[in-house]
């Protein structure tokens, strides 16, 4: 074998690997709530992806949540979809901030379950997350959620023929607790 021959192998080896390994982030912790910011928005999250699939699980716990119709106890979970977005480039990914470490995700219209017992049904949510370790924002990670629709107890079609208790609700900020992104993520290099 020639020495061309090895290296061009090995290359398209560390490519091939490079595509396949996907991107993984975690991230647990909370947020703090809108209405008073000494309280706790409790999340959790599990996402992987590779050239199939994408898989995300989350939680989310707001018991003061602030909507445009008063207070209400946002809890729900929701599993689908994200994508990679890079700040400053992609429109989905406006609000994050520019410098990114791990890089950021985005997932838009996830269904997700409430799992407040007094306000059953489902609904989509928005969510934006971002690993920032040790670059902008004092090395501190970033949150953003965002409630489309629901629940919605009628089953059917998205979105509600109503707007349910949790529509228009959101929250942002920065993760008391942790975000990784990890295994090409898309980190943003300005």
């Amino acid at each position: 074998m020639s020495r061309m021959w090895w290296r061009r192998l090995c290359l398209g080896f560390a490519a091939l690997m490079l595509l396949s390994t996907g991107c993984q982030a975690t991230g647990m912790g909370f947020i703090p709530s809108l209405l008073v910011p000494g309280d706790k928005a409790n999340f959790g999250f599990v996402f992987n992806s590779s050239l199939t699939s994408q898989d995300f699980s989350g939680s989310y716990h707001d018991p003061q949540g602030v909507t445009p119709t008063g207070v209400v106890d946002v809890a729900f979970k929701g599993s689908g979809g994200l994508q990679k977005c890079t700040p400053g480039v992609d429109p989905t990914c406006a609000k994050a901030p520019a410098n990114t470490k791990g890089g950021c995700l985005v997932g838009l219209f996830v269904p997700y379950t409430s799992q407040n017992p007094n306000i059953p049904g489902t609904g989509t949510y928005s969510v934006l997350l971002c690993d920032l370790e040790g670059t902008g924002g004092g090395g501190k990670d970033f949150m953003l959620i965002s409630i489309g629709s629901g629940p919605c107890m009628v089953p059917g079609p998205e979105p509600c023929p109503a707007p349910g208790p949790y529509t228009d609700y959101s929250n942002s900020g920065t993760p008391s607790g942790n975000i990784t992104c990890t295994g090409g993520c898309a980190p943003f290099v300005p």
